[in-house]
């Protein structure tokens, strides 16, 4: 069986992460054009008839029924886009880039924000947690109980600020899950 997306954006990294609530059968791709995470129905994924690759090449028939709007959620200056997803059970970790007080893009500390997601599709925003200097992978541990973080630290484009990388260890009993 195979699926498919289109964010009808090419080059811009709109689709760019992926990953799957089972509990609610959807699809959570991060849109990094334009801050946010696009929420498809994984309900067909189940039914989908089988094709070949050629076929597959040619179908659109994921639909995407809600986003979340991560930078409107978290309501901080100089956000940036998202860079990265990854959920466990219930909960949604989302990174999101952030530029600096100079006016470089993605030079400041980025967040994680966290969102309770449910059975019906409903997702909840929960918090933020500020971590390194671009974040760009998340990763829970396989009992759910940290989240890890790969901060970037990308230079600006004249080298002129160039934010140490790092990785962020989230303990989310301390994190208000």
């Amino acid at each position: 069986m195979v699926a498919r997306y289109a964010a009808n954006e090419f080059g811009v990294s709109a689709a760019e992460i992926v990953d799957y609530h089972a509990s609610s059968k959807q699809i959570f791709v991060v849109n990094a054009k334009i801050g946010r995470v696009d929420i498809l129905d994984g309900s067909l994924l189940e039914t989908a008839t089988p094709v070949s690759i050629d076929q597959a090449l040619l179908l659109n028939n994921l639909l995407k029924v809600a986003d979340v709007d991560v930078v409107s959620d978290i309501n901080l200056s100089r956000l940036g886009g998202v860079n990265s997803i990854s959920i466990y059970q219930d909960l949604l970790a989302v990174a999101v880039e952030r530029g600096d007080e100079q006016g470089n893009d993605k030079q400041g500390k980025g967040l994680v924000a966290f969102y309770q997601l449910s059975d019906d599709g409903a997702v909840q925003y929960m918090h933020q947690v500020e971590v390194g200097y671009l974040p760009d992978n998340l990763v829970f541990t396989p009992n759910g109980q940290q989240l890890l973080v790969a901060n970037e630290g990308e230079p600006n484009e004249a080298y002129s600020v160039d934010p140490v990388g790092s990785v962020s260890i989230s303990i989310l009993s301390m994190v208000g899950r």
